[in-house]
């Protein structure tokens, strides 16, 4: 005689052998069975679908892109490189452009401490500053990988 085991989860019961006497009272977690086979396989949903975006002609297998929160990202290695760049240049100027902003109220509500507005400065000009080196960096990668070694990333 079997046990079933309802301890891992109560409601897909799985098989376990049970040492000495299933029915024994010490073995709470276990349940009298007669045959294996009046157990009905617990059957696992089928796996989700692949996050491709698209297939290409009738290969299910080919997948030109993947579809993600931040838009389509391309499965092969240059549109893979060229989105990474272009999110991380846009989450960099997002941040320089949120400290121009942090700094400027800063600076309006120092109120004339000289202090202050020393600090207020200094935050404006390392976010311009910062601003300025992401636009340069962006251009002269393109100027480059475009203009000189003729890759087309962007």
């Amino acid at each position: 005689m079997g046990c079933l085991d309802r301890s891992a989860n109560p409601v897909a019961l799985i098989t376990k052998q049970c040492p000495g006497n299933a029915c024994d009272p010490q073995y709470k977690d276990c349940l009298p069975v007669q045959s294996a086979e009046k157990i009905s396989p617990v059957n696992d949903p089928p796996p989700p679908p692949p996050p491709c975006g698209a297939t290409i002609g009738l290969d299910s297998l080919t997948c030109p892109f993947i579809n993600s929160g931040i838009g389509n990202i391309p499965t092969d290695i240059q549109g893979a490189i060229n989105t990474l760049f272009i999110v991380v240049l846009g989450l960099a100027g997002t941040i320089a452009t949120i400290l121009i902003i942090i700094s400027g109220y800063r600076l309006m509500a120092s109120q004339g401490e000289p202090e202050k507005v020393k600090e207020a400065r200094e935050q404006l000009t390392a976010a311009i500053i910062g601003l300025l080196f992401i636009i340069l960096s962006y251009t002269i990668v393109e100027l480059i990988l475009n203009g000189i070694l003729n890759i087309k990333f962007f």
